[in-house]
């Protein structure tokens, strides 16, 4: 974790939206996202550590020609814990990736006896995402054999998760199911109206179950049912105007209201904050 970054909490964000200027956004719905539950791990190892290279600043290290083969991270992965209580989504799948990842899934299974343990999610996540991570020197790798898919990869709880998707193209809701009963496969995000303003400066996000997220740079907040935090170079792609509008237009100007991090640090001593032009 890079420590010189200041720590937001969900409840300060959430206090913060009640009290200042926010804008309604919907999410966009032209893909889906893949889905694989996190089963109870009780193999003494701790959460999985998964590399998200979009929460991560990194000094690329020289490879042949223009390749990149490694990187050394200045902050943390994703840490995804293995309590059976949460979910990973790749974002932004398509019908064709989503076939491809349960077929990879599939096989993946076969060769670990049909077990969905440590191995079999990490080996899942190495080829879907081209990338490994190395916990003890904080090394990112290019996987070889990998079917070039890089979506955004990150944790939900299970329960949250249940409320908001449904099977991908099927309005069937998941919230009468156990968790034992929600399999790895294809889903929608139901859309729903909810407020969303932006951060700039860096922060890290803590969220409300403990874990987790970096954002060296200008990130957006929404905030419903719970609260989320999209990467800068992610906006259109999760959200938009209730008019159908780009919330980050073509020059890059990001059409939310925006506050640096100090003012949202100053209104927990109750210091007045307004919106800054971006």
């Amino acid at each position: 974790m890079n420590v010189s970054l200041p720590v937001v909490t969900d409840e300060m964000i959430r206090n913060f939206a009640e009290n200042n200027v926010t804008q309604t956004v919907i999410p966009v719905k032209t893909t889906g996202r893949f889905v694989i539950p996190i089963p109870k791990l009780d193999d003494g190892s701790g959460p999985l550590n998964l590399p998200n290279v979009k929460e991560l600043e990194m000094i690329i290290k020289s490879g042949f020609g223009s390749k990149i083969t490694s990187a050394i991270l200045e902050s943390s992965p994703q840490i995804v814990p293995t309590d059976g209580s949460n979910v990973v989504i790749i974002n932004n799948i398509t019908h064709r990736q989503a076939h491809a990842f349960q077929v990879t899934l599939d096989d993946i299974l076969k060769e670990n006896s049909g077990k969905m343990n440590r191995k079999s999610l990490i080996d899942f996540f190495e080829i879907i995402t081209g990338i490994s991570y190395d916990p003890v020197f904080n090394i990112i790798d290019a996987v070889s054999d990998n079917i070039g898919i890089h979506g955004d990869v990150f944790n939900q709880e299970r329960d949250y998760f249940k409320r908001m998707h449904h099977p991908y193209g099927i309005e069937t809701d998941l919230t009468g199911l156990a968790d034992s009963e929600i399999r790895a496969g294809y889903y929608n995000k139901i859309p729903s109206p909810v407020q969303g303003f932006a951060i700039s400066g860096g922060f890290i996000r803590e969220a409300e179950e403990g874990t987790q997220q970096t954002f060296p740079n200008t990130a957006m907040i929404q905030v419903g049912i719970r609260v989320s935090a999209i990467h800068r170079n992610n906006i259109n792609l999760s959200y938009a105007t209730v008019d159908g509008e780009k919330l980050v237009d073509d020059t890059g100007k990001i059409n939310l209201p925006t506050y640096p991090i100090e003012q949202i640090l100053l209104a927990q001593r109750n210091a007045p904050s307004k919106p800054i032009a971006t």
